[in-house]
């Protein structure tokens, strides 16, 4: 490996895999389409450049293309930016490598070798750095991916490439194993190229979970006990203690098939199957895992505690399980009959994790007493570990709904009690009548009810929680909850549908009103003694996309951390530990961020004895696609945790607070003019975005709106945020941060000082730039030229005069000549990847322009066009939503 330039080999892979592409193109489309792919790149390179001939060239040779050459340039650019997304991924799997070999260049940031002796150099203790390590969960939470374009098919494709990459870089292959490499990578280039890239149909909840069930077994499964050996190996280096056996601090959550908020498709009968699934492919993975330990516990001597268990067998570990796997395969074929519908009831020899452990934890201390400890914390441990991680049904489930709907169904069983409609009551009468009716043993549904369809599938949904056990579900999530009658209504309806171990009720603060709300709404609800009595920590979630998209990205920002400071001293002052859930999309405008500065920006005290976030779409695939990737985002997820807990940020200073009172409100007040009192807006979004189109795009299988409505109001976050990056935009990232810039509300020092000194903002300002660094918005002007009414051009133009104000305002504040000098990787991802987004973005005009002009129905070419051209331009922005 070159050591005077650490990224020669990814500009070698690069260039190999680009090589290999055109050979496909060309064997299976012929020399002439891959002299036409070269011509427009070429001439896009040149346009980059600032050589404005090569762009007015570029322009008239795509506006020339036939519908079906329009598909082939769409199809290979897009190729071509999937494979500079995998090369950059290995990329990042060879320098962590290079990292862990080569002492000289010093442990990574954000690992936990570069953390521990910075706490021991901060004088922090040894036994504080593992009592707070032990005590620290950090929950994944897998959401549904209407943000991840790629089907699953290609991803599997894309990981076989990486994997011959990572052969590749052996230093000792020979000439006919490097070329046999090749081979194997072309012959999957052309397996790819002949495969249709875009889904033929939207992926179903069940779908969903599949894919989810897919990450954990193919890359965590794997992944996470590697993680925490290198923990242990880590942790006793620097402190002398190990982790306990079955001692995993991380956690997998889902919310595919349980998050019904909007979503028609998600039916309790739909969560029942999912979470069946999920512990059959438990039970899988783990009697896989059993099988091959058994083969390695051949020995015959062990604790007289474990000769008591298994008897008089001669090989006692063997015995011991054998009894588990017969179980596991009982347990599957139990659910395998549940599923036909031959059988009604699921009866585990081993119903929770705890009861599993049993066995395998004898088994530990008999090995561990007979002095056979490398064996006991090889595969055994990894075991514990991972039942510690992934439960009884590899992912804990969530159930979401919307507050909304509770409501509702309260009201029509007010309706039918014949009292007092309940939406007409005040909160603190909506209070007592839930408290009333939470108090008596004898409150029950009227025979009846509920009569109403969607109260029906609600109420199922509370009978199906009953019925299961609860160790394979995680948290009930209200969205747009405000009150603390939201966190009630669901108690009543777990009481009434025979829940005897209720799930934690956790609400979701999600507009700028709500948010700025929470604090209050949180006092009240545990000043209520019937509620503190029946907890024990209080988990509260954050909503990054809807407020951000109600007020702006700063508004929004400092409403989330002003609430979550507030919210950590309310339940300080009453000794309620605070559980916060981070509910972050993939892009800054939606809470997206390297997890390492997103967990360093939280408010001191934010991060307690763990925290939950939402890891979504196609944010899932860059950080736990590859096993190497897994390994370094659990590390830096960890590191920061720790690091949050140990040495926290200081809080803000008082003028810093005002100024960005200042800023917030002044940059609300801008964004909600520009968006919602500008009457022009919405017919500017709709013509001048592929917003109708991105409906035709089959990546989800949640509607894009939460209602049938047509205002902006109904449109969902996420393909509010994909609209605007598709046309390189990205106003949802910037859009009335202008006021920072702005001297009348604060002078420049003012801002500069906020920026030297304080992390938070140093941070929000980080991502701003790092935003702003794929933004183009000459690219957005020809959207508008194409296809925009020329009254409404004026609308883009002062966006495009906003854009430009933020971007020179940033660069005066921090002196820099250009975006991102200071990370030259960052900014030479995206300088690479520019001419082929720039050409996608291209395509799709011309794609958007015939496809609204078409009288009659669009042509099979040009539709696949149009959609190669949205993914494509997903893959080159590497966020999408």
């Amino acid at each position: 490996m070159n050591q005077t330039d650490p990224h020669q080999p990814l500009r070698r892979d690069m260039r190999m895999l680009g090589d290999l592409l055109g050979d496909v193109i060309s064997s299976r489309e012929g020399e002439s389409v891959l002299a036409k792919v070269a011509e427009i790149r070429e001439l896009s390179q040149k346009s980059r450049a600032g050589d404005d001939f090569s762009q007015g060239k570029l322009i008239k040779a795509v506006a020339a293309l036939d519908n079906n050459s329009l598909k082939l340039m769409a199809k290979a650019f897009n190729q071509f930016l999937n494979l500079a997304n995998i090369a950059e991924q290995h990329h990042r799997i060879r320098r962590r490598k290079s990292y862990q070999r080569r002492s000289e260049s010093g442990p990574q940031r954000g690992s936990i070798e570069e953390l521990l002796p910075r706490l021991q150099a901060q004088g922090i203790d040894t036994d504080n750095v593992v009592d707070q390590l032990l005590k620290l969960k950090i929950d994944f939470v897998l959401t549904s991916h209407p943000t991840e374009t790629q089907r699953r098919t290609f991803i599997q494709k894309y990981n076989q490439i990486a994997d011959g990459l990572e052969f590749l870089d052996h230093t000792d292959l020979t000439e006919s194993e490097e070329q046999l490499a090749r081979e194997n990578i072309f012959a999957i280039l052309l397996s790819a190229w002949e495969s249709d890239e875009l889904r033929l149909k939207r992926p179903t909840p069940v779908d969903e979970a599949r894919w989810g069930y897919a990450v954990v077994e193919q890359i965590l499964w794997k992944a996470v006990p590697e993680f925490l050996r290198n923990l242990d190996r880590t942790l006793k280096s620097f402190t002398g203690q190990t982790l306990p056996a079955d001692f995993s601090p991380l956690r997998f959550s889902s919310w595919m098939g349980g998050d019904r908020d909007g979503n028609p498709f998600v039916t309790s009968e739909v969560t029942r199957e999912v979470l069946l699934l999920g512990k059959w492919e438990l039970a899988e993975l783990l009697v896989r895992d059993l099988v091959e330990l058994q083969s390695e516990l051949s020995m015959t001597v062990c604790s007289d505690e474990l000769r008591e268990r298994a008897g008089e067998a001669r090989e006692p570990y063997r015995a011991i399980l054998k009894e588990i796997i017969a179980a596991l395969r009982g347990d599957q074929e139990q659910i395998e009959a549940l599923l036909e519908g031959s059988r009604q009831t699921f009866e585990s020899a081993y119903p929770g994790e705890e009861a599993l452990k049993e066995p395998l934890l004898l088994c530990y201390r008999s090995l561990v007493e007979t002095q056979l400890a490398a064996i006991a914390d090889g595969r055994l441990r990894d075991i514990l570990r991972k039942l510690s991680t992934f439960g009884r049904s590899l992912l804990r489930l969530d159930i979401r709904q919307d507050a909304s709907r509770h409501t509702q169904f309260l009201d029509n069983l007010s309706d039918e009690l014949k009292i007092e409609s309940y939406t007409s009551l005040q909160e603190s009468e909506r209070i007592k009548f839930l408290l009333d009716s939470l108090d008596r043993d004898d409150f029950e549904l009227p025979p009846d009810f509920p009569k109403d369809a969607d109260d029906i599938e609600l109420f199922d949904t509370f009978r199906l929680i009953a019925s299961l056990d609860k160790s394979s579900l995680g948290s009930y999530i209200i969205s747009m909850a405000a009150s603390p009658s939201d966190v009630l209504a669901v108690h009543l309806f777990q009481k009434i549908a025979g829940v005897s171990d209720p799930l934690r009720v956790v609400p979701l603060f999600e507009t700028l009103d709500d948010l700025n709300q929470a604090p209050e709404a949180i006092e009240q609800l545990l000043n209520i003694d019937w509620y503190r009595k029946r907890i024990d920590e209080q988990e509260v979630m954050i909503g990054y996309s809807d407020s951000a998209k109600d007020a702006g990205y700063l508004a929004a920002s400092w409403a989330q951390y002003r609430a979550q400071e507030k919210l950590i001293a309310v339940c300080q002052a009453v000794g309620v530990p605070l559980i916060l859930f981070h509910g972050r999309g993939g892009s800054i405008s939606r809470g997206g961020a390297p997890a390492h500065k997103a967990m360093l920006s939280l408010p001191p005290g934010a991060i307690g004895n763990g925290l939950r976030v939402t890891e979504q779409g196609e944010a899932i695939r860059y950080k736990f696609g590859l096993p190497g990737i897994a390994r370094r985002t659990l590390e830096v997820y960890l590191s920061a945790a720790l690091e949050g807990k140990l040495l926290p940020p200081e809080s803000p200073r008082d003028n810093w607070r005002r100024n960005m009172r200042l800023l917030s409100e002044k940059s609300a007040q801008v964004y909600r003019e520009s968006v919602k009192a500008n009457e022009d807006f919405g017919a500017y979004f709709e013509q001048t975005t592929p917003i109708r189109e991105l409906q035709a795009v089959a990546i989800g299988s949640r509607p894009a709106k939460r209602n049938k409505g047509s205002d902006m109001a109904s449109l969902r976050a996420i393909p509010w945020v994909f609209a605007w990056t598709q046309v390189r935009l990205m106003l949802p990232a910037w859009l009335g941060t202008q006021a920072i810039f702005d001297s009348r509300t604060l002078e420049p020092d003012q801002v500069r000082e906020m920026f030297e000194k304080w992390g938070y903002f140093k941070i929000m300002a980080e991502m701003q730039e790092m935003v702003l660094a794929k933004s183009h918005p000459e690219i957005s002007e020809l959207y508008e030229q194409n296809l925009t009414d020329k009254r409404l051009h004026i609308v883009g133009e002062r966006f495009r005069e906003q854009i430009r104000t933020v971007i020179s305002g940033w660069l005066e504040l921090i002196g820099k000549e250009d975006l991102l000098d200071d990370s030259p990787v960052i900014q030479r991802s995206i300088a690479v990847r520019n001419p082929y987004t720039d050409v996608l973005n291209l395509l799709q005009v011309e794609a958007l322009k015939r496809t609204r002009s078409a009288a009659d129905e669009t042509d099979e070419a040009l539709h696949q066009a149009l959609l190669l051209t949205i993914v494509g331009v997903a893959a080159g922005m590497r966020n999408t939503g």
